[in-house]
């Protein structure tokens, strides 16, 4: 406007001065369901077809929210100290890091990986056993030292194998621990699922998974079960199903 002459040099300098409010669209859903909701989405398009997505349906489920969160945090609970009792593994991958560090290609090396709940990602700068300068997606810096090193302190230094090494450029995981204190972590190689069902109607209170891998493993009973393969780790415990719908295509649960 100010190139056409539709706006004065003194507009213009202080439309640049003003603050502009930005409204982020909503992305997260208030309860983490993602299995469960793809059940219903399944089963709202078996029966109404691509009119689903368009007729604006509203879907009344048995899952209960409160519950729901539970079961997701003691779940995600449980994988991360089985995971943690295991060891450190190393970093999730490397990237190349030469020339001037700036945000924006800090910003460029973390754009393919993505923070998990509290798990969040960062990028090494600077690595010794005594001290970790990572940076994390946003513009902060963070040094890691003492107890926030002790997790992974096998692979600081020269003696750790090069392909699992803590260096710069090394993409890993970072927490805070209750106290506050950023310690680095890892994203567990293992899958774990629980479903809650009332056993007198059939209906789903709880249904979650967290921290999934590429491990796969089949259901073989109903109620408690375990995977075959214990090298997958994959822990599925299923207090009751009972079938009350038609059976839908995906279910390859025995009644």
């Amino acid at each position: 406007m100010r190139e056409l002459g539709m706006i004065t040099p003194r507009q213009f300098a202080d439309a640049d001065k003003e603050m502009l409010p930005v409204r982020q669209a909503l992305s997260e859903f208030g309860v983490r369901a993602h299995f469960f909701a793809e059940m219903v989405r399944a089963q709202m398009f078996e029966r109404f077809g691509e009119e689903a997505y368009t007729r604006g349906l509203k879907v009344h489920t048995t899952l209960h929210s409160e519950q729901q969160r539970a079961a997701y945090a003691a779940l995600r609970k449980g994988v991360l100290e089985y995971d943690r009792r295991h060891g450190y593994r190393g970093p999730e991958a490397y990237v190349e890091l030469s020339g001037e560090l700036t945000d924006e290609r800090l910003e460029d090396a973390l754009q393919d990986v993505f923070d998990s709940d509290d798990l969040h990602v960062a990028v090494v700068l600077e690595a010794s056993p005594k001290r970790v300068l990572v940076y994390r997606a946003g513009g902060e810096r963070i040094v890691i030292t003492d107890d926030g090193l002790k997790f992974a302190a096998r692979l600081l230094g020269g003696k750790a194998a090069p392909a699992q090494r803590i260096r710069r450029g090394a993409i890993v995981r970072i927490t805070r621990t209750d106290k506050g204190r950023w310690q680095l972590t890892q994203l567990p190689a293992v899958e774990s699922a629980l479903v809650a069902a009332n056993p007198r109607n059939g209906a789903s209170g709880r249904w979650s998974a967290a921290l999934t891998s590429t491990a796969t493993s089949s259901i073989t009973s109903p109620r408690h079960c375990a995977s075959r393969d214990r090298a997958s780790s994959r822990l599925f415990i299923l207090l009751r199903w009972r079938r009350v719908l038609p059976r839908p295509p995906w279910s390859t649960m025995p009644r």
